[in-house]
């Protein structure tokens, strides 16, 4: 969605005519299954892994912040962008509690489940969170605890001891009834790019999960512009989202706008979405937007279905 330097655009298509592979071009932005994290862009995550971590692939810090956690018996909200898990330990939730559940072991299995921590509640919302909570996007629903060989008599086993075998089990943050429709504006970087920043407004439309709407774009010397339809789906408070097709620009034959695809997270609190994205054959970027206005409709215009609601944004 950045404009590619014009050595490497000129480079394409000069290389694309000769060969006749233009259509190897994306006709779209691809959009992720997953998030990445800004440290770990190729380290891959899929839902599964989240719902049950093991503790003992976690960093000590962040072992140690989950312990002191469940100490503290409140809900621990955490940042697992790309599966990399930080425990929020400054970002709070005000209700919520642990109730330990004893397990009577199997005597059969070497490995025996001794106890279990599971939160009270279910959901927890972004939009009750406090404190730093840069990069929310889960929280700690429940933590089993294991013991790798018999356990004795009037002996308990706590996260510290029987860390080899304890797991966390992890769950997205809500919305809640929070509505995403309306007009976000901001930045989008592309450091490396041929712009390093370029102004930028989301017409975001929400329907249920999913989201559709117009992208409307500049450079910051209000040399080039774009607009271009997109798509997406919320899952948690992360919203996946892609380019589908350029609509309208003013850039010359040996330029086009990156359609990328990317994740960004709501804060429904500051209301602002920050993410990252990245588009095949650009450099990758972030994004910083907040809502600044509500969406408005084309009032005369009713002849569109509601699955095509992009044709009814006003630019």
């Amino acid at each position: 969605m950045s404009a590619r330097t014009v050595s490497s655009i000129l480079l394409l298509v000069s290389v694309g005519l000769a060969a006749g592979g233009l259509a190897c071009v994306p006709a779209r932005g691809r959009m992720p299954q997953h998030t990445w994290h800004p440290d770990a862009p190729k380290q891959q995550c899929v839902d599964k892994n989240l719902r049950r971590q093991r503790v003992k692939d976690w960093p000590a810090r962040e072992a140690a912040a989950l312990q002191a956690g469940l100490s503290a018996d409140r809900p621990i909200v955490v940042s697992a962008l790309g599966c990399k898990i930080e425990v929020l330990s400054q970002c709070r939730v005000d209700k919520g509690t642990y109730r330990l559940t004893e397990v009577t072991p199997q005597s059969r299995s070497t490995l025996r489940i001794t106890g279990r921590y599971d939160l009270d509640r279910d959901p927890v919302e972004a939009g009750e969170l406090t404190g730093d909570c840069a990069r929310a996007s889960h929280f700690v629903s429940a933590v089993s605890l294991a013991a790798l060989a018999k356990p004795t008599p009037n002996r308990g086993c706590t996260l510290s001891s029987c860390r080899q075998a304890a797991e966390a089990e992890l769950t997205a943050l809500s919305l809640g009834d929070y509505d995403m429709s309306g007009v976000w504006t901001g930045v989008m970087r592309q450091p490396k790019g041929p712009y390093e920043a370029y102004d930028m407004a989301l017409h975001v439309l929400q329907q249920g999960r999913r989201i559709t709407g117009v992208t409307t774009f500049n450079t910051l010397d209000d040399k080039y512009w774009g607009e271009m339809q997109f798509e997406g789906r919320i899952e948690g408070n992360t919203i996946f989202f892609a380019d589908a097709k350029l609509l309208s620009d003013n850039l010359s034959w040996a330029l086009e706008w990156c359609l990328k695809g990317g994740y960004m997270l709501v804060d429904p609190r500051s209301e602002s979405l920050e993410g990252l994205w990245r588009a095949w054959g650009c450099f990758p970027g972030s994004l910083e937007l907040r809502r600044t206005g509500d969406l408005q409709l084309e009032p005369d215009d009713t002849s569109d279905e509601p699955s095509n609601p992009v044709a009814r944004l006003k630019p």
